[in-house]
């Protein structure tokens, strides 16, 4: 006989054992959270029950045997049978009415009855094709509501010839709002506390009526059917004829074993369960697929090519589906990553084992956890969390499902099955189909992925934009849906838009949600399209928008560039500014850059703007700027995405108009080189080409009115007193001081709060020591954008060899909003404000009282708010970078307002290439500190804002797990304060002095960015080596990748090891979390090897990370052989020495098996492990 293993499960609390576990509002992500600590099995205790969870195929399988287990009716169920009784998804197992249901209805969903519902499919589907055209391309769209509408319209027209005519009417019908609230309270009372009945009377109440809302009409479409087939025998057709849908088979059908009819009751309980299993299945299906390939562009480009092959320009056919092979490994791998029923439940007859060692009893629940089986590694490999549509295409995905039985279980098991899966088959494959041929679709740029749970999952508030492709317009599409003649003659409306497109257009002029309501509405047009993560690129698209009427155009449109996917105009030039990001387009970038790969000169609908169908050059009548920013540690993929923009579009027949610019951000100098090539190449090109007038000075003219002095006098102003002809100076912002207080709040982020903050270094025992019930993240660097375009604003200590001073490291813990989750080795993007000092500074050189306040009046766009009282102490502080360096283009306006000529010189000098790089730029000299250099410079404050670029957000590891606290994270970072280069005082970090002033109660701003996908822990623990490198505060990240095996291990999980190599500058200044390492170390969570660069005789006579490397590679080579994955954290000098490392024991590797090392081919080798075996997050 086995031995028997208990299964696991975590502690609970008296009479409500692991109630407290559980989300209310989100159950499944607590069930994951546990699934992760526990593993493959655990338990959960409530009041009267227990449930047993299962996560892995293996088990899945197990328990989907049905000669050992039946379907449970788990507590949701069961509340849901008030409304729906014994219909086909509630029913128990040998409940009479199921058997009699189940025989009748199955004809009814054959392949031929599903094939008949075609056209009503269509008609419902043309209905939300038409709505989301006649939106417009700015619009958003609230997804998820539109394709429940959808799913349910579609469900109740076909099976019982029902309209609910959700697009045409501004309110709900009755019984869609009783639906919506049934379900989510049959999901509260499966969760409600043991209290009295009394306490839920209310809510009792509610949901009987709905109820009774939900009969009743089910009711009246049976009676009404009923009833016209006994005045005209007919059976409710729309057209006069016989319908033979599901309300005629449940009406007239016998079932062949008993004999017997379905009762009404039965009609009215199946008619209901469809309309609500089916229509919460299918629109989360819809929603997560269009999620997933917004999200994935080459999946998406892929997607609509294969549709655009297969049904061309005319209308969707029935058969087109057949052939849509890479379409349905979507669905079907959305399903997998995101199955909208994520767990169904069995229970075993009798007391079994499951995998031969954990008991369960008879009856007891088994929850079978898809959303973590469907991710098994075991079967779908380490990227098994990864959306990749061509693993369930039909010959992988035959495959797979035999060789792993069960695997992919989205329509549930066995005899219980979900009957309907052809019907939502082939709606979902249609709506897609329809879609992706007739729109481009854009991401909302704010959507931040979650997950709405009621009796299935769906995305969480999730917009998108429709644009509308081939030159369509509503009226166009409509005759297109309705498959009419004359589709080649555009209409009015499609030839006043002036775009060359392959996949979408939208009027040339249109203008984005980022533009200004205000922007001047003369001067030529002008496009200017963004790709930008985090900021930087989207700060110079509004500042070319801003600069554009002083040469004589105005910014007609500024977006991201997915917003021009396939469309791009030809009556105006075209502004790209775009970042890499390790050589990878950023993530509103990504659809128009695999738009652009996929152009070849003559692919299907190239050219179609232009109405000769595909050609040679397809983009002809396109002219184009490009500028790019990178980071040159990036080397192999440098500037990559701006290059192949600017290369492609030149391919393509499009006409560049200024050489392409370039910035390195590793310089600093990412606003300088941008203005420098606005001033010196884009503007000189662009008003040669077009001929273009600058605007009049009074359309551009800023001045500074002052309604209050600091004395508290009269008014006076301060705009120029020096010179009396200010028409030709640079120009700044209408600015007004007044004292109302007000505030404005950020939108982008979302208010965190403090719980602990600490600092981890000291001299005699205390360093490292942590707080107590903390979750920390130290901060790795302050970022604006992390990768290849990162601007570093601040560095931390870098490498434990480079510091000069005893850098201070702090620690903070930020209880983050219930609903905002994150996994270990994530970001916390926190948008700071400038330190005090710096301020103060700013407020003391314009003369502003402490109280003053600004009212910013502009005819262009701009990120400062505009028409409103803002104080001035909040502004400066909140929403300008008061410490960057000042730009080529600042120093030459300072000179404009200098009145010494000696100033003036000096400041022309500064400017020079040679003088802005030394003394400027390498110095990190701001324009507040030049303007503290020369008091007598009389800058007016617009100019001043006008010049500072936007509050950017910075970005820190995070080095906590959610299993310690999945509402906390926490910071660990190092305070810069130093003496600044330029010799003006301290420079003064302004993310880090922001954490550092922060204490217990404080609010901040912040948000969760995913980490580099391959930047994350093993998928398999259990059998996957880790092996970590930091330096410093790159620990922070592996600080919670520690933490989270730790709870792991002490939820029972056997892990596989975990070897850490920490370098810092001795045990009593910067051992960082040392008593809690070591207690992690004694679980076995890891194995610390430090380095002491100033105590190398306690650290084995190391002095660097890179020195325990080595001494210590025997051990590291037997992970590596194990198949370890190894991460990096920290300088790029900690990056390189790793590499050089790992390289220098590879060659010895192989010439100790007498292999003839190459040094570059072991080079070569070390590049094809990067973010697959080798994975780096370095900062500077």
């Amino acid at each position: 006989m086995s031995e028997t293993v208990p299964v696991p499960e975590p502690p609970g609390l008296p009479f409500l054992g692991n109630i407290t576990e559980i989300d209310q509002e989100f159950p499944l992500g607590s069930m994951m959270a546990l699934a992760d600590k526990y593993g493959e099995i655990y338990r959960l205790r409530f009041p009267g029950r227990s449930i047993v969870m299962v996560s892995t195929r293996a088990l899945v399988n197990e328990t989907c045997d049905e000669k050992r287990f039946k379907k449970s009716v788990n507590q949701a169920l069961s509340q849901i049978r008030n409304g729906v009784h014994d219909g086909l998804f509630t029913a128990r197992m040998g409940e009479e009415n199921w058997g009699i249901a189940h025989r009748v209805l199955m004809p009814a969903f054959g392949p031929l009855s599903i094939r008949g519902m075609f056209d009503e499919m269509h008609d419902i589907a043309s209905q939300l094709a038409l709505k989301w055209a006649r939106y417009g391309p700015e619009s958003p769209i609230a997804v998820t509501d539109d394709f429940t509408r959808l799913a349910l319209d579609t469900l109740a027209l076909c099976s019982m010839g029902f309209r609910f005519n959700s697009y045409y009417s501004p309110v709900l019908h009755p019984f869609i709002e009783a639906m919506g609230d049934f379900l989510v309270e049959a999901g509260n009372m499966s969760r409600r506390l043991p209290l009295p009945s009394f306490v839920y009377g209310a809510r009792d109440h509610k949901f009987a009526s709905d109820i009774d809302v939900l009969r009743g009409t089910a009711r009246e479409v049976l009676e009404s059917r009923r009833a016209a087939a006994a005045a005209g025998g007919e059976t409710g057709g729309e057209t006069g004829g016989r319908r033979r849908d599901l309300l005629t088979a449940m009406l007239e059908g016998v079932d062949p074993k008993t004999g017997s009819k379905m009762t009404d009751e039965s009609i009215m309980d199946n008619l209901i369960t469809f309309l609500i299993a089916g229509h919460e299945t299918t629109s989360g299906l819809l929603s997560f697929a269009f999620y997933q390939l917004l999200k994935h562009p080459d999946a998406y480009r892929r997607a609509q090519r294969e549709v655009d092959a297969v049904v061309g320009k005319g209308p969707i056919a029935v058969d087109h589906l057949a052939r849509l092979p890479y379409l349905t490994g979507v669905l079907r791998e959305t399903l997998r990553v995101n199955a909208t029923i994520p767990v169904f439940t069995v229970e075993a007859f009798e007391d079994t084992l499951l995998a031969g060692k954990y008991p369960v009893r008879a009856g007891e629940t088994i929850l079978n956890l898809l959303a973590k089986s469907h991710l098994d590694p075991a079967v779908f490999g380490e990227d098994a969390g990864e959306f990749r549509p061509e693993r369930m295409m039909d010959d992988n995905f035959n495959r797979i499902t035999a060789e792993f039985p069960n695997c992919w279980k989205p329509f549930g098991n066995g005899m219980r099955a979900c009957i309907g899966r052809p019907f939502a088959w082939q709606e979902a494959l249609l709506v897609m189909t329809m879609l992706l041929q007739n729109f481009n679709f854009v991401l909302d740029p704010g959507y931040r992925f979650a997950i709405k749970q009621t009796l299935t999952i769906k995305p969480k508030d999730m917009h998108m934009r429709a644009i509308l492709r081939d030159g369509l317009t509503p009226t166009s599409l409509e005759r297109r849906l309705a498959g009419l003649a004359g589709l080649a003659e555009p209409d009015k409306e499609a030839k006043s838009n002036k775009t060359v497109s392959s996949s979408s257009s939208s009027s040339s002029s249109s203008s984005s949600a980022s533009s200004s309501s205000s922007s001047p509405s003369t001067g030529k047009p002008l496009t200017i399209l963004y790709g930008s993560n985090s900021g930087t690129c989207e700060a110079l698209a509004q500042r070319v928008a801003s600069d554009a009427a002083s040469h004589g155009f105005r910014a007609a449109k500024i977006d991201c560039l997915d917003s021009a996917n396939g469309s791009l105009p030809t009556d105006q030039p075209v502004v790209i500014i775009t970042a890499s990001y390790e050589g990878q387009p950023p993530d509103n970038a990504g659809h128009f850059v695999a738009w652009l790969e996929g152009q070849d000169g003559a692919e299907d609908g190239a050219g179609a703007g232009a109405g000769d169908g595909a050609t040679a050059a397809p983009l002809k009548d396109v002219s184009y700027a490009v500028f790019g920013c990178g980071h040159r540690d990036w080397v192999q993929t440098f500037h990559r995405i701006p290059k192949l923009v600017d290369a492609a579009l030149e391919r393509l027949g499009a006409r560049r108009l200024a050489d392409v610019g370039l910035t390195d951000a590793s310089s600093g100098e990412v606003f300088s080189d941008f203005e420098s090539w606005e001033d010196d190449v884009l503007w000189p090109a662009l008003t040669s080409k077009y001929e273009t007038t600058p605007m009049t000075p009074t359309k551009t003219k800023t001045t500074m009115t002052t309604t209050g002095t600091e004395n508290g006098g009269g008014s006076s102003s301060s705009s120029s007193n020096n010179n009396s002809n200010n028409n030709n100076k640079t120009k700044g912002l209408d600015v007004v001081i007044s004292n109302p207080r007000t505030s404005t709040l950020r939108q982008d982020v979302r208010e965190a709060t403090v719980t602990n903050t600490a600092t981890l270094t000291g001299s005699g025992g205390s360093a490292g020591e942590p707080p107590n019930e903390t979750t920390e993240t130290t901060e790795t660097t302050e970022t604006t954008e992390t990768t290849e375009t990162t601007e570093t604003t601040e560095t931390t200590e870098t490498t434990e060899t480079t510091e000069t001073t005893k850098s201070t490291k702090k620690h903070i813990e930020i209880r983050i909003p219930d609903d905002m989750t994150y996994t270990a080795g994530d970001y916390l993007a926190v948008l700071p404000i400038n330190p005090r000092e710096s301020v103060h500074r700013a407020m003391r050189r314009f003369h502003l009282a402490r109280d003053a306040h600004l009212s910013i009046k502009t005819d262009g766009p701009t990120s400062l708010p505009v028409d409103t009282s803002v104080p001035a102490h909040d502004l400066l502080g909140s929403y300008i970078e008061l410490s960057q360096p000042a730009t080529r283009r600042n120093l030459l306006a300072l000179a404009e307002y200098a009145v010494s000529e000696d100033i003036k010189a000096e400041l022309g000098r500064l400017a020079t290439t040679d003088a802005y790089g030394d003394e400027i730029s390498g110095k990190r000299v701001s324009v507040l500190d030049l303007l503290e250099r020369h008091p007598s410079i009389d800058l007016p404050i617009g100019v001043f804002l006008s010049m500072m670029p936007p509050m950017r957000v910075r970005q820190y590891s995070i080095s906590s797990s959610p299993m310690a606290n999945p509402n906390k994270v926490t910071l660990t970072f190092s305070v810069l304060k130093e003496p600044s280069l330029s010799g003006q005082g301290p420079y003064i970090g302004v993310a880090s002095s922001y954490l550092d002033s922060l204490a217990e109660g404080d609010s901040l701003h912040v948000a969760i960015r995913p980490s580099h996908a391959a930047f994350s822990l093993p998928a398999d623990a259990e059998r996957t080596p880790m092996i970590c490198v930091a330096a410093g505060t790159g620990l922070a990240p592996f600080r919670g990748f520690i933490q989270e095996r730790a709870a792991m291990i002490e939820a029972g999980r056997v892990l596989a090891p975990a070897l850490l190599f920490f370098g810092c500058r001795s045990p009593e200044h910067d051992d960082l979390y040392r008593a809690e390492l070591d207690a992690w170390e004694g679980l076995g969570a890891v194995s610390v090897r430090r380095a002491y660069s100033r105590a190398p005789e306690r650290s084995e006579g190391c002095r660097h990370a890179q020195d325990r490397m080595w001494r210590d590679r025997g051990e590291l080579v037997d992970l590596w052989r194990r198949g370890a994955k190894a991460y990096v954290c920290g300088s790029r000098a900690v990056a390189e020495a790793a590499r050089e490392t790992i390289i220098r024991i590879k060659v010895e590797m192989e010439r100790a098996k007498g292999a003839d090392a190459d040094e570059g081919d072991v080079k070569d080798w070390f590049e094809a492990l990067r973010n697959i075996r080798y994975v780096t997050d370095v900062f500077d």
